[in-house]
């Protein structure tokens, strides 16, 4: 059965900021599906509306609902939505984890997670929402859609940047392929046995940085630098543990998962055995410094999946 998307859109007039520059609305677009809006709570749980327009009529992977923060994973979403587009029609397919508590109906049970629209009118929907927000950018000078940026972009440089993004995600996965997952952990062993680990997608976005600081990317220079990241990390993983700085060493690498599972959850705890502090810069001691660029020298490199 064919549904129907529509978007409502809810404002907030918001004061100068320390992150934003001048006064500026705050705009909610909370999307109703059968005229029943899908995540009631869209201000914990907000719609990426224009991440969803500028990934564009392409089969794949999309990250619709953020948290508050800005973070997905700090909404326990950590799985994507999967998109499907042919001739006539539109499919997302939700994950069952957190949509099952996030999308649920008044008497508590879940909603469905998986909707086919019409491609025409899935085109027009969001066709008629970018124009709604250019007319609001237009009455209120700046505006910004939840969860807030750090900068205010125009509508039209905001689309921009998110169909640069969905394209620099689409040759993410050609270059690093299974590897490319949220579980996937960077695994760090010193001499003495003590495992360190941080996730895959924090070591691509290091040396994303690094070499394409600038959005919209540089998509030709960003495909050189994966397909090598790619390549090293299958064949030659210490040389990408080589290739980092100190610091973000540092910052980065935390204490393996234990045996429960966990994953950081008690920094405190685990700083207790260690010879150095997690963070460090170059003020640091130099014998903390010493720790890690002989952990940079020396460290063994392994790739898994958390909680193996």
């Amino acid at each position: 059965m064919t549904s129907t998307l529509r978007f409502e859109i809810q404002t907030e007039e918001m004061p100068e900021g320390n992150r934003l520059s001048g006064p500026y609305v705050l705009v909610h677009v909370v999307p109703v599906i059968d005229a029943d809006p899908y995540i009631e709570k869209f201000k914990d749980y907000p719609f990426e509306a224009l991440e969803v327009y500028g990934f564009g009529l392409i089969s794949g992977e999309i990250w619709p609902f953020n948290c508050e923060c800005g973070t997905p994973g700090c909404a326990r979403i950590n799985e994507p939505t999967l998109m499907t587009v042919d001739g006539t029609s539109v499919r997302w397919e939700f994950p069952e984890e957190p949509y099952d508590y996030l999308a649920t109906t008044k008497d508590g049970h879940s909603k469905p997670r998986e909707f086919v629209f019409d491609r025409q009118q899935y085109v027009k929907v969001f066709e008629d929402l970018v124009v709604e927000l250019k007319g609001l950018e237009a009455r209120h000078g700046k505006i910004s859609l939840a969860p807030a940026q750090p900068r205010i972009l125009s509508v039209d440089q905001t689309v921009e940047v998110r169909r640069n993004f969905a394209e620099f995600r689409r040759i993410r996965r050609a270059a690093l392929g299974d590897l490319d997952h949220e579980h996937m952990l960077f695994v760090v062993t010193s001499v003495d046995g003590l495992e360190l680990t941080m996730q895959i997608s924090d070591v691509v976005f290091k040396f994303i940085w690094d070499h394409c600081p600038e959005e919209p990317y540089d998509l030709a220079k960003v495909q050189e630098v994966l397909e090598r990241l790619g390549q090293q990390l299958r064949v030659t993983p210490e040389s990408v543990l080589k290739q980092m700085g100190v610091h973000d060493l540092s910052a980065s690498l935390r204490a393996a998962p234990t045996a429960a599972g966990s994953y950081g959850e008690d920094d405190d705890a685990s700083e207790k055995n260690w010879p150095v502090p997690y963070c460090t810069d170059a003020d640091s001691p130099a014998e903390h410094l010493e720790f890690w660029r002989e952990l940079q020298r020396s460290g063994k490199v392994t790739i898994r999946p958390r909680g193996y």
